[in-house]
Order: structure tokens, then sequence, then C-alpha cells
């Protein structure tokens, strides 16, 4: 089975995933192993990006790495790509190398899960996350919520090369 790339990176490296993806819809997606939301979502993550190879690109950021000075994050790559090889999950991959007490207040984000959609201008359009109860206790889903948002963007035009 071909593993999927799985690249140690900040979130300036996402943002310059976004930068550089001028044209499509981009979707990050902030989860970590050890969040069931997260790891109920994803397949539908995977299934976004199969679908829309083309004009989407889906980028899975985890958020493993806590800072723990004996865990660093190449110490969860292994876990981490064998959960991307099961899910099959062929896009960008990125293992978050800043401390999680850093990177969300940085993002002023409570936790995970969290979804961030740009569009074609690299503007973010929305993010998901389950911090005001909007979503209901369950929180927010890719097929009611994260999809239908992806599809109106996907309607509007292609900005002119």
């Amino acid at each position: 089975v071909e593993k999927p790339s799985l690249k140690i990176a900040d979130w300036r490296y996402v943002e310059q995933v976004v930068s550089e993806s001028q044209g499509k819809i981009v979707v990050v997606d902030l989860w970590s192993t050890s969040c069931p939301p997260c790891l109920r979502e994803f397949p539908d993550l995977v299934a976004l990006q199969d679908q829309n190879p083309v004009e989407v690109v889906c980028v899975s950021f985890n958020c493993d790495y806590f800072g723990g000075k004996n865990y660093p994050p190449e110490y969860y790559r292994a876990p981490v790509e064998k959960f991307l090889t099961e899910q099959k999950a062929y896009m960008t991959n990125i293992i978050n190398n800043v401390p999680a007490e850093e990177l969300f207040p940085m993002l002023d984000l409570a936790s995970m899960p969290a979804t961030y959609v740009y569009d074609r201008q690299g503007k973010l359009v929305k993010r998901f996350d389950n911090e005001r109860r909007e979503y209901g206790k369950e929180g927010y889903t890719y097929k009611r919520d994260v999809i239908p948002l992806v599809e109106g963007l996907l309607r509007t035009a292609a900005p002119k090369q």
C-alpha cells in the first residue's frame, strides 16, 4: 500500500499551501488521533478530495503534538501515517510542529475539530468549529455543513488567469 505523504510543518506552511492554490477551494482540517469527532469525520474529508481532485485542495493538519520534550513531532509520524494509510488520505498531510498550547491561542481556537474553508482567491470563507454549539451537541459534520459550502463555492467561476 502506498503511504500518503506526510510533512512536519507549522501553520505558516498551511498559509503557503493556500496562497499557492489560487483558483482552487482549499479545505484545511485540524484533527488529532485522540479526538473521536475528528476521526468520525475524516473519511468525508478524504471523499471530498477524491471527488474533486482538480478543484479542491484538502489539507489534513494533525495536532497530536502537544510540546512534551520526550514526544517530538516525529514521534507521532508512525501512528498518524498508519491512520492516513488506512483512510487512503492521498492529500496534503501535515503534522503540526508547534505545541498545541501555542497553536490554539494563535488561531483563536479552543479545541478540535476545526475546518477552515478558503475560496478561490485564498480568502477564508468560514471556520467550522464547535465553540458556540451552533451545530448542536454532535458538532458540525462534513455531509451537512462543510461539503454543501464547498459545493456552493465550486459553482462560482474560477478567476481568469
